[in-house]
């Protein structure tokens, strides 16, 4: 077995005082040491109850009142814009969602007609839709969007389906 060998216990240790803080100037409150531009001039004076009397009256010159603007319109606001139109023709197909709308900006309206005879065809907002989620547009009528400028998908259940995209939008010069 080994033996432990006796040691010399540790020296004590010399604690130290905390030393405070002192600043080198002025130690102001909220900005600290830095002057920041501003240079202190008198000490602050307390006032006595008969001069704060003195000081509730005080002599103030209203400032004119200001016009208010002039409200103005912007003539260009509308003038350098082209409303057009243009047609698509797409094949819905069955349990296939198709995407038959693209997404654009400036769009105005979006007229879905369901050009067959008997099927109908079901709309919706993403390719993961079926047919019974989706909107019913009935046999030989049509669907009209304002101001959608999100796209469209369509799905048909029991045949392909012709169908025709009536699109008007705004194109800026």
């Amino acid at each position: 077995m080994y033996r432990q060998s006796p040691r010399d216990p540790p020296p004590e240790r010399k604690i130290r005082p905390p030393i405070p803080e002192h600043y080198a100037g002025d130690n102001n409150p909220y900005r600290g040491t830095e002057a920041h531009g501003v240079h202190k001039t008198v000490d602050p004076e307390f006032l006595e109850p008969e001069d704060l009397e003195a000081t509730k009256h005080i002599a103030y010159i209203v400032p004119p009142k200001e016009q208010d603007p002039v409200p103005v319109l912007i003539v260009q606001q509308k003038r350098n814009e082209l409303k057009t139109l243009r047609t698509y023709n797409y094949l819905v197909r069955v349990n296939y969602p198709v995407c038959i709308v693209q997404r654009r900006e400036g769009r105005i309206q979006v007229r879905i007609h369901n050009l067959d005879a008997v099927n109908k065809i079901y709309i919706g907002k993403n390719d993961t839709m079926l047919a019974l989620m989706g909107f019913p547009i009935l046999p030989n009528t049509n669907l009209d969007l304002w101001d959608h400028e999100d796209e469209v998908w369509a799905i048909a259940e029991t045949a392909d389906i012709n169908i025709r995209i009536l699109e008007r939008i705004v194109l800026s010069q």
